[in-house]
């Protein structure tokens, strides 16, 4: 991976976790860059993008202190995940949400 595509994934999860991008420009961005898909961790603050290959690129989060529910609430990460793609909810605000609600990780899977 060269360091111009190294780049893009760390400005664009940056950009992100600001909430200055919607969820639609992140992946349009990602997508640009060639990531395939990623995972965030909200146990480890870390986001990691995976490119195909082998190489990954793994970002340092700020995960909000939240408590984790003991049941999982799939309405609400549902709801969540709709906010987000309806342009509604942003990272900072999305995250607490499914937090709350018992959603410990997300990944996303990108097709072309």
């Amino acid at each position: 991976m060269n360091d111009s595509t190294r780049e893009a994934i760390v400005e664009t999860s940056r950009a992100s976790e600001k909430g200055t991008l919607h969820f639609g420009q992140v992946v349009a961005q990602l997508m640009d860059a060639g990531v395939e898909s990623y995972a965030v961790d909200f146990r480890t603050h870390t986001a990691t993008y995976y490119p195909p290959g082998d190489e990954a690129v793994s970002v340092d989060i700020a995960s909000p202190e939240v408590e984790i529910a003991e049941e999982f609430d799939g309405a609400a990460i549902k709801d969540a995940i709709l906010g987000a793609q309806k342009d509604e909810v942003r990272y900072r605000a999305g995250v607490q949400t499914p937090l709350l609600r018992g959603w410990l990780r997300r990944i996303y899977c990108m097709n072309r």
